[in-house]
């Protein structure tokens, strides 16, 4: 068996240190699978039941040494991680093992999501819950990797296989929206999500049922959760980025546009700015700095939202479209369209309400 290192995913870029969390979380999988790894533990005098003996950081070459250890005893890390949870999150590791730790899916993706925008920087993930459905969306910022096809199925599919991992293998989204334009083969992908697919779509989304954000995840371990998201937490608020703040913006739109009053439908950035209770020149300046623009996390918003209403609720187009501030119902058709290659009255003959 051939003994690469695995990738440290909080590591210094050297793959010398490891964090705390991740490698209690490595140990508890091995042992998990049957590893005898005391005498090694001993050796540099760490002690499961007492979390306080493991330092912050951890030398990558002792996790190296409990991998080798876990080799000698016919264990291979990397079957260990490939079924953790879905077989295409292999890549991941630890955190999707923090995942499956969690008490129920809700803290789950919560914890997933943070990391993701925290490490990986050219992903921006959302959930938003609107009334009693769940839209999952993720950004591609980098030109490079955006219009892959293969990169947004890649994503989109890895999340829908963690759910099914916690709802069950007949659990189905209600849509899944692509970025990218159709391809030819389009009924594998509609078989593999058992759901209505659309492309050329404003972002890659998942919408479900928000109830199945409570399913109870089935292997929580909410010591190792624990330890590990107060970890992840402290490495988000140390590198300071930007990710939840663009998150603030965005649950401030929807909740202007899904609770306002009918006759007020226009929102300014100085409206934003005050309900954050900011100034226009220091949000434009955190939402530049995360490489997000007004404009484009405002349609996002009433992209949303349109799938929304046209979906769930039996609100006429006009009244949609007066609802998310279009001064015209044609402005709303020609923006719903460049987002779906549909419009709204097309789309919405495709669901039942």
């Amino acid at each position: 068996m051939s003994q690469k290192p695995l990738l440290s995913l909080a590591d210094d870029g050297n793959h010398s240190m490891i964090r705390r969390s991740q490698f209690v979380i490595l140990i508890h999988i091995f042992i998990s699978q049957g590893a005898n790894l005391d005498a090694v533990l001993e050796k540099y005098s760490f002690d499961l039941d007492d979390l306080s003996s493991i330092p912050s950081y951890v030398p990558f070459a002792v996790e190296l040494e409990i991998m080798e250890e876990a080799w000698k005893e016919s264990i291979d890390p990397y079957v260990v991680y490939r079924h953790s949870v879905a077989p295409d999150l292999h890549r991941y590791g630890p955190v999707y093992s923090l995942v499956q730790a969690a008490s129920t899916l809700r803290a789950g993706l919560g914890a997933l999501i943070q990391y993701e925008n925290l490490y990986i920087t050219y992903f921006d993930i959302q959930l938003h819950i609107i009334d009693q459905w769940a839209y999952l969306s993720f950004q591609i910022n980098n030109a490079d990797l955006k219009p892959h096809r293969q990169f947004n199925e890649f994503i989109t599919s890895s999340y829908t296989n963690l759910i099914r991992g916690a709802a069950g293998v007949d659990w189905v989204p209600e849509e899944v929206y692509f970025s990218h334009q159709q391809p030819e083969e389009l009924k594998p992908s509609e078989d593999f999500f058992g759901s209505p697919v659309y492309y050329g779509a404003q972002t890659n989304l998942i919408v479900f049922d928000a109830k199945t954000l409570d399913v109870a995840m089935p292997n929580s371990n909410h010591i190792i959760f624990s330890i590990a998201k107060e970890d992840l937490e402290q490495g988000i608020n140390d590198c300071c980025r930007g990710n939840r703040f663009t998150n603030q913006v965005a649950s401030a739109i929807l909740d202007f546009y899904h609770n306002q009053e009918p006759e007020d439908p226009k929102l300014p950035i100085t409206r934003v700015a005050e309900m954050l209770h900011s100034n226009t020149k220091n949000l434009q300046r955190k939402l530049l700095a995360n490489k997000v623009s007004y404009s484009g996390l405002l349609s996002y918003c009433r992209f949303l939202l349109a799938i929304h209403y046209l979906i769930h609720t039996e609100q006429t187009v006009t009244t949609i479209s007066d609802r998310l501030g279009y001064t015209e119902r044609s402005s709303f058709e020609r923006a719903f369209r460049r987002s779906t290659l549909l419009t709204p009255s097309q789309f919405r003959k495709t669901h039942c309400i």
